[in-house]
């Protein structure tokens, strides 16, 4: 395979190019996560040698927009394409793997790759993206500059890392897709233009809440960091299987509900009955008794309780 998320469900892929590989150039898969949330930018995929498609399969909550996009042409149909342009052999220097392989690529003085013209582009600008190599360097992808308003490039750079980023813009999805749900229930009436403005002065000390967020993620972990499980003893009898998960019985497959290892977190978590321990009307800060899910800066829905404990 060339491009691969090997199961993982929110991988990023960035100016990338994958050629002639004898199985997916690009495979886009989970076997565990309910939900994937892949992003591919200036993703080029291209073959000569076999007709074998991409393997692309987004789940859930996926927005595919982040996925297929005209900077990404993939491989499907005989033919590699961004719905848009075909890519063909006259958009490439050179094609020849043999050439590539036996001494066609070297490195320069500086140590950087010297692709002698394979996988260069012709055109130095085809749609979306931009594959440029002069023969002194590796090529790159370049992705245009996205053009914001200055109160939206402000509000973008007080979020310190692209994680924060796509959390916020998919909370702002869910925003979106709860007012167009409001929208459809009152088709009959008249919507006010004007939006009530929800502030924290709303709780109060003492009041019993429930906090829902998105938990932490973990990654894959095995059964005795995701379930709790025992390890095997550390003495005469166990060979290098402390860790293992065990005996699974006379099963055959995946069996629905067994406690294997797999992907941890990143699931909707609900906290109930904690308590307000205060409410700072001017900074519009809320302080909770006890753990909140998700981490730092995360998105969070806080509610009156709906089984609070009288």
């Amino acid at each position: 395979k060339g491009i691969d998320s090997n199961s993982c469900p929110d991988i990023q892929v960035y100016n990338s190019t994958s050629f002639d590989n004898e199985s997916y150039n690009v495979a886009f898969y989970t076997n565990n996560a309910k939900n994937t949330d892949y992003l591919a930018n200036g993703v080029l995929s291209y073959k000569k040698s076999n007709t074998e498609g991409e393997n692309i399969k987004p789940k859930g909550m996926q927005d595919e927009s982040k996925i297929y996009n005209l900077s990404n042409y993939y491989f499907n149909g005989g033919k590699s394409t961004n719905g848009k342009e075909v890519v063909t052999d006259e958009w490439f220097v050179s094609l020849d793997m043999d050439k590539a392989i036996h001494g066609g690529i070297t490195r320069n003085a500086d140590g950087s790759i010297n692709m002698n013209g394979f996988l260069e582009l012709v055109d130095a600008t085809k749609a979306g993206a931009k594959l440029s190599g002069n023969g002194s360097s590796s090529p790159s992808i370049e992705i245009p500059e996205l053009v914001v308003d200055e109160e939206t490039e402000k509000e973008e750079q007080e979020l310190n890392t692209p994680v924060d980023r796509e959390e916020v813009e998919k909370q702002l999805a869910i925003i979106n897709g709860i007012s167009e749900e409001t929208n459809s229930q009152t088709e009959s009436e008249e919507v006010s233009e004007d939006f009530q403005e929800i502030k924290v002065d709303i709780f109060a000390a003492g009041d019993v809440v429930d906090v829902t967020g998105t938990s932490k993620g973990k990654g894959f972990a095995g059964t005795i960091k995701r379930y709790n499980h025992a390890r095997l003893r550390m003495t005469h009898g166990v060979s290098a299987c402390h860790r293992e998960v065990g005996s699974l019985g006379a099963i055959k497959g995946n069996l629905k509900g067994k406690k294997l290892p797999g992907h941890m977190g990143s699931e909707t978590v609900t906290l109930q009955n904690l308590t307000i321990a205060k409410v700072d009307a001017d900074r519009e800060l809320i302080l909770i008794r006890g753990n909140v899910p998700g981490p730092k800066k995360g998105f969070v829905v806080i509610k009156t309780a709906v089984k609070a404990v009288k």
